[in-house]
């Protein structure tokens, strides 16, 4: 029973947080966004449903890589940070901390960074399909409510990056004081 239980905990936390959320969900809102420009919904489902079963695996594969782009963009003008370091020697240094502690440590510096990543790049889609959504739809209130979600998307991801900077300084600060 432990082994279903953590292969379930694995694709959790390293795929459906890590890759789908993070990854392929912003991918997903930026090309949907462009598809949306030309074709109404109705079309769009129409052609994913004819698609055969195998071709959504490199469909996924494109949708990855688009939103790891996108995280890239985000990069690109400031507005996501991978790190809250000076430099990378810092960062570094602060990584060989974590390292060091336990399992179960290690794994909530990864929930840290995944949360923070998936904040950032969603936050970095939304705002990208809302400029290409202008285009089409200049209605009040999806400008709106693409604000509120980018807003709080970014607010989530600076509040993650600070997180994972408090745990990665913790065992740092801890020796000083002593």
């Amino acid at each position: 029973m432990s082994d279903i239980s953590d292969t379930v905990k694995s694709l959790y936390e390293k795929f459906l947080m890590r890759d789908l959320l993070s990854f392929i969900t912003p991918g997903s809102i930026v090309v949907l966004s462009i598809y949306l420009l030309g074709w109404g919904l109705d079309m769009i489902k129409s052609f994913f449903e004819s698609l055969p079963f195998l071709l959504y695996i490199p469909i996924f594969g494109f949708l990855y890589i688009v939103g790891f782009a996108t995280q890239y963009f985000g990069r690109l003008f400031r507005l996501i940070r991978i790190h809250n370091r000076n430099n990378e020697n810092e960062h570094l240094n602060g990584l060989r901390r974590v390292l060091q502690r336990s399992n179960k440590e290690i794994q909530q510096h990864e929930r840290f960074v995944v949360l923070k990543q998936m904040c950032g790049n969603n936050a970095v889609a939304i705002l990208i399909a809302g400029f290409i959504l202008a285009f089409k739809y200049p209605i009040w209130f999806l400008v709106t409510f693409g604000v509120i979600v980018f807003i709080c998307l970014i607010l989530g991801h600076y509040h993650n990056l600070l997180q994972q900077e408090i745990w990665e300084d913790f065992e740092n600060i801890q020796t000083q004081d002593n």
